[in-house]
């Protein structure tokens, strides 16, 4: 899994993907504003 940061107008984004080599495809987990995001996608992956 990889995280990147951008931004959008002022406001700071995170985008966490995985990139699937067997499927040749981006997968999508998570965005969101930085406040929380680590702890926010813990508690997603440990479902």
């Amino acid at each position: 899994m990889r995280v990147v940061k951008f931004k959008v107008g002022p406001q700071l984004l995170l985008l966490a993907y995985h990139f699937d080599d067997a499927h040749n495809r981006v997968e999508l987990i998570d965005i969101g504003s930085h406040e929380n995001f680590y702890r926010d996608l813990q508690r997603y992956l440990a479902m």
